[in-house]
Parts: C-alpha cells; structure tokens; sequence
C-alpha cells in the first residue's frame, strides 16, 4: 500500500495505535518530525543510534555505549573536551 498526499495528512485514533512492517520501515520528513507522548520506548535487538550532524550516541545489545561530538556535557555538569586523536 503506499499513500502520497500533495498537503496536510493527519491520522486520530480515540484509542491505541499499532504499526507493523514484515521488512524495514521508513518515515522521512522534508522539515521538523516531533513525537509527544508520555512515555516513549526505542528498541533495537542489536543497536539504537541518534545522529544530530556530527553528534552520534549509539547504544549496542553487547552494552557498548559510544557518544561523539565536538565536546560532551554530563548531567548539566562539567564540558569534556573531545581529545584529537589521529582517527578524528
């Protein structure tokens, strides 16, 4: 099934909403993408990844936690300056 709307497509469900794919799924959004709920649960059986330019954290099933970016605050609490290493 595929869908294509030229303007505005909205979907309201009075009650719970679930979506399912056999193969890979996709959303893609020419401008902002915003998800508000009360809780909000990400699963991935091998990683999670969030890429935001060139900022990376990515979270693997082995428990690798790897956060990139140009400097890394901790819980609102001290800069750590990312050291220059030749595979930068």
């Amino acid at each position: 099934m595929a869908l294509n709307a030229a303007g505005a497509y909205a979907t309201k469900c009075a009650g719970n909403r679930s979506d399912s794919a056999g193969g890979a799924a996709a959303i893609t959004a020419a401008g902002a993408f915003s998800v508000k709920a009360t809780n909000i649960n990400i699963e991935g059986k091998a990683a999670v990844t969030l890429i935001a330019g060139s900022s990376l954290i990515s979270l693997t099933a082995a428990g690798i936690v790897t956060v990139m970016g140009s400097s890394i605050k901790l819980d609102g609490g001290a800069v750590l300056p990312q050291p220059l290493h030749k595979s930068n």
